[in-house]
């Protein structure tokens, strides 16, 4: 019986690592590089930072625990920029979500041009 022991143990620590919850990783988008290819490969509770620059993509969130954000450094600060064409600049189903630290300036909202995020279908404005 005392030599199971250990077994036991080292079986019970096993089956609890795998109940734990992930904390997610740390990815870093720098200019010119593809903010959604870091959404798309980051697993839940992940951290984005996204360095200065302008970026022109729609983003698309539905991993739940995603934080997007923007590396401020003095005056600059990433420009999440959708050219006045393109629609919705960011869409999160994945709750919680968090955006900090980004500019959005014009986006094409039903025609009109808005600066807005939406989130889990309500829009947010952002300025």
């Amino acid at each position: 019986m005392t030599a199971l022991r250990p077994l036991c143990c080292l079986l019970a620590a096993a089956l609890l690592s795998l109940a734990a919850p992930t904390l997610g990783e740390t990815f870093r988008v720098r200019a010119g590089e593809s903010i959604t290819k870091a959404i798309d490969a980051a697993p839940p509770g992940s951290t984005i930072e996204v360095e200065p620059g302008t970026y022109h993509e729609a983003l698309v969130i539905d991993t739940p625990g995603i934080t997007l954000r923007g590396v401020v450094s003095g005056a600059k600060r990433p420009v999440l920029d959708g050219r006045g064409k393109l629609n919705d600049g960011v869409i999160a189903s994945g709750s919680p979500f968090t955006m900090t630290g980004f500019a959005v300036p014009t986006w094409n909202y039903i025609g009109q041009h808005q600066r807005y995020v939406i989130h889990q279908g309500r829009p947010h404005l952002w300025m």
